[in-house]
C-alpha cells in the first residue's frame, strides 16, 4: 500500500517529466488523477532517495532556524518557549518521518 502523497505526487511528476520532454500527456496524470490507460512502475530506490534528501534538508535547516530565532529572544521565558517549540517541531518531524520504523 502506498501513501497518499505518493499517490498524488507520482502522477504529477510523471506528467511533468513528459511535458518537459515534449511528449503527449493525454492520460489523466496531468490532471492529478490516477492513470488507468497506462501501467507505469517507479523504482522504490528513487522514492527513498527523494524522501531521504527532503529529510536531510529539513534536518539541516531546523537547527539553523532555531539558532536564528533564539538570537532574537529577549528574556529567559521567551528563550524557554522557543526551545520548547523547536523541541516539539523536532519530535513531530521524527514521528512523521519515522512512522514505519521500529522504536527499539
Amino acid at each position: 500500500m502506498t501513501s497518499p502523497p505518493a499517490d498524488y505526487w507520482t502522477p504529477f511528476w510523471v506528467a511533468y517529466k513528459k511535458h518537459r520532454r515534449g511528449e503527449d500527456g493525454s492520460n489523466r496524470a496531468s490532471t492529478g488523477g490516477p492513470t488507468e490507460d497506462t501501467f507505469e512502475t517507479h523504482p522504490e530506490k528513487n522514492m527513498q532517495r527523494f524522501t531521504s534528501a527532503v529529510a536531510t534538508v529539513v534536518a539541516c535547516l531546523l537547527p539553523t532556524l532555531a539558532i536564528s530565532v533564539l538570537t532574537t529572544a529577549r528574556g529567559m521565558t521567551e528563550t524557554l518557549l522557543y526551545i520548547g517549540g523547536f523541541t516539539v517541531m523536532f519530535a513531530i518531524g521524527l514521528m512523521i518521518l519515522a512512522k514505519h520504523t521500529s522504536t527499539v
